[in-house]
């Protein structure tokens, strides 16, 4: 989470491969994988050990962190850690088929404070609590490329945008309305 309104989504409907690429990562074998050749060089694609779970991703290589380590981005997930060159491996190229699955996105029509602010940092919890790590359904109201995809997040079958977490930041008191012109 980059701010009380920025985050990472993916698209878990029928046309989207995410399951598919969760499926083969769970059968990745890191015993069987090749080695990645040395020097691994910024924009590399490979598996990565997430410790947290003890579980193969998929990552992108952001470049060095220090000796031996290597920053990388969760290319289906959008997170980024500071990863030990020993715990990567290379992607089978069925792996490397598919496209990121995350995207950066960002609450439509809503502003909230800085996270080093105390309302900024309510905001932040509050969009951890209700909002990540959760199947939502969402209205794009704007998908421009260069920018975050610009969504209103509604729990799953909720069709009223006044049920959204978006309304509801709002109605705590910890967003505020942003202009949005057309």
């Amino acid at each position: 989470m980059k701010d009380a309104t920025s985050f990472h989504i993916r698209r878990v409907d029928s046309t989207s491969p995410y399951q598919r690429i969760d499926d083969a990562m769970e059968n990745f074998d890191a015993s069987t994988a090749e080695d990645l050749e040395r020097p691994i060089m910024k924009g590399t694609l490979c598996a990565a050990l997430f410790s947290e779970d003890n579980v193969w991703y998929r990552v992108k290589v952001l470049g060095t962190a220090g000796r031996g380590q290597l920053e990388v981005k969760f290319i289906d997930y959008g997170n980024t850690a500071k990863m030990s060159e020993s715990t990567l491996r290379k992607l089978p190229a069925h792996l490397l088929a598919f496209e990121p699955q995350a995207m950066t996105a960002q609450l439509a029509c809503v502003r909230t404070p800085r996270l080093d602010r105390s309302m900024g940092t309510q905001a932040g919890k509050y969009l951890q609590k209700y909002g990540l790590n959760q199947v939502h359904d969402a209205i794009m109201i704007d998908s421009d490329n260069s920018q975050p995809l610009q969504v209103i997040l509604m729990e799953e079958g909720e069709t009223d945008w006044s049920n959204s977490l978006n309304a509801y930041m709002l109605a705590e008191g910890i967003a505020v309305l942003e202009k949005y012109v057309t």
